[in-house]
């Protein structure tokens, strides 16, 4: 083996290095910025089983995920053409959730698993990488894939949610067992705590107010696709060039 032989071995030996180093950083990128993120914007809608409500948690929940979600799909379209970026961050997001949920709620603060469940979005996930690969738009899969990110959020955690919403009735009042849980674990915070399950003005229209929320969902949640796309292109995109021009 000649020099030039070794010199393109340690070459490769750097390359596959590299490649790993970049695998590890973009799943901590993708398993704790999202996290951090919902932790932020969504934080007790997504923490507590009484919080998940028909009222915000169907509006609040989607947005905060696609945020993060919408800028791996697009970076991982933009470079390597594969319709797999929102995917990765909606499963390694969900991962942080869960270790969180374990080994903080769970294992320091003794909140009970099915108390402190995280909602998923890995099906609206792959829907909204489908819908890129299948139409190659930006546009069609903001007015498709990301109205239907929100509009199907609160029917693809519907299943996880539905035991809680059972109603009982306990010294004279009637509950769900989401709001009695809620009582009886109580989160040594601020006021807003107390808050109890579907209170607010889209009271006044009864059964049609789940259909209110997921709707405005979807609609908001067409615009925040873009302000995704924006910022992984002003994260991802632009330093790359840059870097390349300097090089």
């Amino acid at each position: 083996m000649n020099a030039q032989d070794l010199t393109a071995l340690g070459r490769t030996k750097e390359a596959k290095i590299f490649d790993l180093m970049l695998i590890l950083a973009l799943v901590g990128f993708f398993t704790v910025i999202p996290h951090v993120s919902r932790m932020l914007y969504f934080g007790d809608w997504d923490f507590w089983v009484d919080w998940k409500d028909k009222l915000w948690w169907p509006i609040v929940g989607p947005v905060s995920a696609l945020l993060v979600s919408s800028v791996g799909h697009y970076l991982a379209w933009h470079y390597l053409r594969l319709p797999l970026g929102a995917t990765f961050a909606a499963v390694f997001v969900l991962v942080g959730a869960w270790l969180s949920r374990v080994f903080s709620f769970h294992g320091l603060e003794f909140y009970p698993l099915n108390f402190v469940w995280p909602s998923t979005t890995i099906p609206l996930a792959m829907l909204l990488d489908l819908t890129l690969f299948w139409s190659r738009s930006y546009l069609v899969t903001s007015l498709v894939g990301g109205f239907l990110w929100g509009f199907l959020f609160y029917a693809v955690n519907w299943l996880m949610l539905m035991p809680f919403l059972q109603p009982l009735s306990l010294f004279g009042k009637t509950f769900t067992v989401a709001d009695l849980m809620g009582y009886y674990f109580i989160r040594p915070q601020t006021p807003e705590y107390l808050r109890r399950i579907d209170v607010g003005t889209l009271q006044s229209f009864l059964g049609q107010r789940i259909w209110i929320s997921v709707f405005m969902a979807g609609v908001t949640c067409t615009l925040v696709y873009w302000l995704g796309i924006l910022l992984g292109h002003a994260l991802g995109v632009l330093p790359t060039r840059k870097i390349l021009k300097q090089t």
